[in-house]
């Protein structure tokens, strides 16, 4: 069961937090960019578009890398980046999801129930 999205933060805030996070996001570890992506998808729609940015920042730096996520982060990414609305990764989401796509069959024996239940519940 998914919780209901927090309130949104100011814009002010987001735009300063999101511009900081953009300059660091390829150090970022793998479990700090499926955190960044999860937590953008769980935004109101109205406080996701002018987090685009971050969200294509997090897209570009997690694609290359996608083979370096464990199973629960790269589920928790690609249900970030594919959950509804999605305003933030509307631009974003295509490439990280065909990389994705293609990684599947070579991780699909390290997948658990509930990795695959993060998926299943984004679609």
């Amino acid at each position: 069961m998914l919780l209901p999205s927090p309130a949104a933060p100011s814009s002010q805030f987001a735009e300063h937090a999101a511009e900081a996070a953009l300059a660091v996001l390829p150090a970022f570890s793998p479990q700090g960019l499926s955190s960044v992506g999860w937590a953008l998808s769980r935004l109101p729609a109205s406080a996701q578009a002018p987090l685009a940015p971050l969200a294509a920042g997090v897209a570009a730096a997690a694609t290359p890398r996608l083979g370096e996520f464990n199973p629960q982060e790269f589920c928790i990414l690609v249900t970030a980046a594919c959950a509804p609305p999605g305003v933030a990764w509307a631009g974003a989401r295509r490439g990280l999801a065909e990389a994705a796509a293609e990684l599947l069959p070579a991780l699909a024996h390290e997948l658990s129930m509930r990795d695959l239940s993060l998926i299943h519940i984004s679609q």
